[in-house]
C-alpha cells in the first residue's frame, strides 16, 4: 500500500487497492468481544465504504447486534516515544463524550467525515461517524448505501462532499448535520433509550 515498515508498524491497519484488487493488513493490538461481527460488516461492506462511514457502519452493527462498539479498524498513527491517546469504547462513553461536544459546539463537522483517512483517523471522528451511520441507515434507508459509497473518493473536497449530499439525499449538508445534532442530544429518543450495556 506505500507505506514503509516504520511508518506500517505505528498503525493499527488499513485498507487499500493494490494492482489486484482491494488488499488490507492489520496490527492485533486488542481484540473485542465484538470483533465476529465487526468482521463480518468491514470486509463485506464496510471497505466499499467512505473510510469514516465505513468504520461507522461497522460500529453501528455491533452496537445494533450486540450493544458494543470494541473492535476498531482506523486510527490516529503514533510513535514510539508520542502519548498514546486512551480510547472510548463503551457506547454510553462514546456517547457521553459526543453529547459534551455537540453542547460546546465542537463535534466534527459532517462535511469533514469524507476527508479522513483510515490512517489518520482521531476518536471524534469516530464518535460523530457511529452515531450519524445509525442516524443516516434510519432516517434515509433507501439512499445511505449510494451516499456513503459516492463519498469513497480520494482526496474527495468539501465541494464534492456538498454536491453528493445535494444529488443523493436532495438536501444540504448542513441540512442534515442540523438534524443528526437534535437526534442525537440528550433530550433527544436516542437519548431516553438504552445504549449499550446502561442507561446514559
Amino acid at each position: 500500500g506505500g507505506y514503509p515498515r516504520a511508518q506500517a508498524q505505528t498503525i493499527g491497519g488499513s485498507v487499500f487497492d493494490s494492482a489486484t484488487g482491494r488488499a488490507e493488513w492489520s496490527l492485533r493490538q486488542r481484540q473485542g468481544g465484538d470483533e465476529p461481527a465487526a468482521q463480518v460488516a468491514m470486509r463485506t461492506l464496510g471497505v466499499w465504504l467512505c473510510p469514516a462511514f465505513g468504520e461507522g457502519f461497522t460500529h453501528a452493527v455491533t452496537w445494533w447486534l450486540l450493544g458494543t462498539t470494541e473492535t476498531n479498524y482506523s486510527r490516529l498513527p503514533t510513535t514510539v516515544s508520542g502519548a498514546k491517546q486512551q480510547e472510548l469504547r463503551e457506547p454510553r462513553e462514546l456517547l457521553q463524550a459526543l453529547r459534551a461536544e455537540v453542547a460546546a459546539g465542537t463535534e466534527f463537522a459532517l462535511r469533514d467525515i469524507p476527508t479522513v483517512r483510515w490512517d489518520n483517523f482521531r476518536e471524534p471522528v469516530r464518535r460523530r461517524a457511529w452515531t450519524f451511520m445509525v442516524w443516516l441507515i434510519a432516517r434515509h434507508p433507501d439512499r445511505w448505501l449510494q451516499l456513503t459509497r459516492e463519498l469513497r473518493v480520494d482526496r474527495i473536497q468539501y465541494e464534492q462532499v456538498e454536491a453528493t449530499f445535494r444529488k443523493v439525499l436532495e438536501r444540504e449538508v448542513g441540512e442534515v448535520d442540523e438534524e443528526w445534532r437534535d437526534w442525537v442530544r440528550a433530550d433527544s429518543p436516542l437519548g431516553r433509550a438504552k445504549i449499550g450495556r446502561a442507561h446514559v
